[in-house]
């Protein structure tokens, strides 16, 4: 189970928040040990998102893909537009 929350930790999207949960909880259910627990929280203060940062996140590619809509809708109209303007 250490080697599972580990390459989470390292590689995973997270908050610090989340990730103290889930550490506390395998140490409170015998899965990993305090020595591996304060391991794990050091990979987690350096990697875990801020919670603000996800939601941010999750709204620019909201955009991003509202905009690559856009686009393709955009193209068809732009090359009846360049053929009507010939």
């Amino acid at each position: 189970m250490y080697d599972v929350l580990k390459n989470h930790l390292t590689h995973g999207n997270y908050t610090l928040e989340d990730a103290e949960e889930r550490i506390d909880y395998f140490v409170a259910t015998g899965r990993i040990a305090p020595v591996q627990a304060a391991e794990l929280q050091g990979i987690a203060n350096s990697n875990a998102s801020s919670p603000g940062g996800l939601a941010d996140e999750l709204q620019a590619l909201r955009r991003e893909l509202e905009d690559i809509k856009r686009r393709f809708a955009g193209d068809d109209t732009v090359c009846d537009d360049e053929e009507a303007a010939s």
